[in-house]
């Protein structure tokens, strides 16, 4: 299910904005399209305000960590190589890691009986971690040798990976200056547990901010989940975005204005959101048939945006942005990638979200929705009809509009729709607070 970034908090920057050319800006179609398809069932039954909701889909967003069939598995520990490719993601080495490949690739068909022990999509990020010196060419040679003595293995590949095996591959790769003495971590209880050759570099981490412990312990060699490590990159994205190759343009929208042109066979509408000397622009250009626009049949209609990340709702188009909106922009290649509105706009649906702790949501057609009963129905992917009580105050949108609900009967039955619910500890039954209608 999509539990996506609506109406809250999304990306909370640690740093100012990166030096951007003054130019106009126009997104990316297809990074939106992607970005569409993130579906997460697990991620969608975990509460509203999960502390790692924001990480785990802004780095999904990113194209940093990917989920299979779904499902994002936010429990699960992240081993040696996942942590690796996470890194390099991270560090714009994604392309670099598929060229390693391809040399380890030539040199598994060369040595058949040699080199055949690593997955092979693991392949180009072994390689480049050894040229990063995150791990020696011994280490290497003996995850890849299939005939190596079990209990002589240099480097465990399908190991999970520890806090602080995590803060030296981070650390070197990024080109810290490592720290030159230990401040930070001797306030841990659990200092002494660490080992000497990863102080500096766990000090350097904790400086950074790309790690923090629990308060009382830093757990130095405790395993990383897959949330933790979502958790870990989102801390440290002020460090490694301009490696990725990404500018940042961060403020309040000064001004939106639009400007719409009409052409013998076109309209072309351009909104331009002004951020300081910056400007993000978005262009739809429709074809006529006749003296309308026809927005549904028409296949030639050109359209180029940018994705919006909320809080916990699936990704909006640009129109939500709005003047005085607090945003960050991300910005690749000189087109916006991604807007994420920041946590002081958006205020969640009135209704007393104390007593909810647990949330779900629901896919399916709608059916019919019953304002008398208070009542969404819909039919789902077992053709079953499924009864969903809602809030007085639901929000319905459709891309991210607000739709009335006395007009769902007569426009929108039998489209896809996700209901997100929230439910109480001591009552079974849970309650609609907003849908979200796919066109």
């Amino acid at each position: 299910m999509k539990r996506f970034l609506c109406l809250a908090t999304v990306l909370i920057m640690l740093f100012n904005c990166l030096a951007v050319s003054a130019e106009q800006y126009q997104g990316n179609p297809d990074f939106y399209d992607a970005l569409k398809n993130i579906t997460y069932q697990d991620i969608a039954y975990l509460p509203v305000d999960n502390w790692s909701n924001n990480a785990i889909f802004t780095m999904s967003a990113m194209g940093i960590m990917k989920g299979s069939y779904n499902i994002f598995n936010p429990y699960g520990l992240i081993t040696a190589t996942e942590a690796l490719a996470v890194i390099f993601r991270c560090a714009g080495l994604e392309e670099q890691c598929g060229k390693m490949y391809n040399s380890v690739e030539a040199q598994r068909k060369a040595n058949p009986s040699l080199y055949n022990n690593i997955d092979k999509w693991a392949d180009g990020y072994m390689r480049m971690a050894v040229d990063k010196k995150l791990i020696t060419i011994d280490q290497f040679m003996s995850a890849m040798d299939i005939n190596y003595p079990n209990n002589s293995k240099l480097f465990e590949k399908d190991k999970p990976v520890t806090r602080a095996t995590l803060s030296v591959w981070l650390v070197k790769t990024l080109e810290l200056e490592v720290a030159k003495t230990e401040i930070h971590i001797k306030d841990f209880d659990d200092y002494s547990q660490i080992k000497e050759e990863d102080k500096l570099y766990l000090e350097t981490a904790v400086k950074n901010g790309i790690i923090s412990g629990d308060g009382a312990n830093i757990m130095p060699y405790g395993n990383v989940t897959r949330e933790q490590i979502a958790q870990i990159m989102y801390n440290s994205m002020n460090l490694w975005l301009e490696k990725c190759g990404f500018s940042v343009i961060s403020g309040h929208i000064d001004e939106v204005y639009k400007d719409s042109v009409n052409k013998t066979d076109k309209i072309i509408n351009t909104t331009n959101y002004k951020i300081g000397e910056e400007e993000l622009v978005t262009l739809r250009e429709y074809r006529l048939n006749g003296e309308a626009v026809d927005y549904t049949e028409d296949k030639t209609l050109k359209y180029v945006d940018f994705p919006v990340l909320q809080k916990n709702c699936l990704p909006a188009e640009s129109s939500v942005l709005e003047k005085s909106k607090n945003v960050s922009a991300y910005v690749k290649n000189g087109k916006v990638m991604l807007v994420s509105i920041k946590d002081d706009d958006e205020k969640l649906v009135s209704a007393n979200y104390d007593e909810y702790s647990n949330s779900n949501v629901y896919v399916g057609k709608l059916y019919i929705t019953d304002t008398q009963e208070q009542i969404f129905v819909i039919k789902n992917e077992n053709d079953e009809l499924v009864e969903i009580p809602y809030f007085s105050g639901v929000e319905v949108y459709s891309k991210n509009k607000i739709v009335e609900l006395d007009k769902l009967n007569e426009e929108h039955l039998d489209k896809t729709v996700y209901i997100f619910t929230l439910k109480k500890n001591d009552i079974s039954l849970d309650r609609c607070y907003k849908i979200q209608i796919l066109d």
